[in-house]
């Protein structure tokens, strides 16, 4: 498994987790689609900037992982494929952090929820690069490769 199998199932769990987040009606007002962005409902226009914000962030962050797939199956990279592919993530990223800091700002309030989560992300992060890249792990160590038979 190498870095490249690594980002796309990084890329579809946090796809996975950002789709059962639109999709399911736990928010404080309901269903993000229905409840939550209806005329008259408390908070309307931060709801629907936070809708917003993880659909197009998804939409984008999905055509990265189509992006992968092909990297995948090709030998060869444009240049071209890897500037849209890292612009895509970064922005389709940004996105959804902006609409879970708008919401946790304008409605949550749940500043220790909100860090505490990030803190989870980033040392779940590091342990799936430490198995990828441990010494006891990989083929390379001390900087000689380890030939298998």
């Amino acid at each position: 498994m190498g870095l490249k199998h690594l980002h796309l199932a990084i890329l579809i769990l946090s796809l996975t987790a950002l789709c059962l987040a639109v999709i399911l009606p736990q928010w404080h007002c309901g269903s993000l689609f229905e409840k939550c962005t209806e005329s008259g409902s408390a908070k309307k226009d931060v709801m629907l900037a936070v809708t917003c914000c993880l659909i197009i962030g998804i939409t984008m962050l999905s055509v990265v992982c189509i992006i992968d797939f092909i990297q995948l199956c090709s030998k060869t990279r444009s240049g071209v494929e890897r500037t849209v592919r890292m612009l895509l993530l970064y922005v389709g990223s940004l996105l959804a952090l902006a609409a879970v800091i708008i919401y946790t700002v304008e409605i949550s309030g749940s500043w220790s929820y909100f860090i505490a989560t990030c803190g989870s992300i980033f040392a779940i992060q590091l342990s799936l690069m430490t198995v990828l890249y441990g010494r006891c792990c990989s083929r390379y160590s001390a900087g000689v490769r380890i030939e298998e038979r």
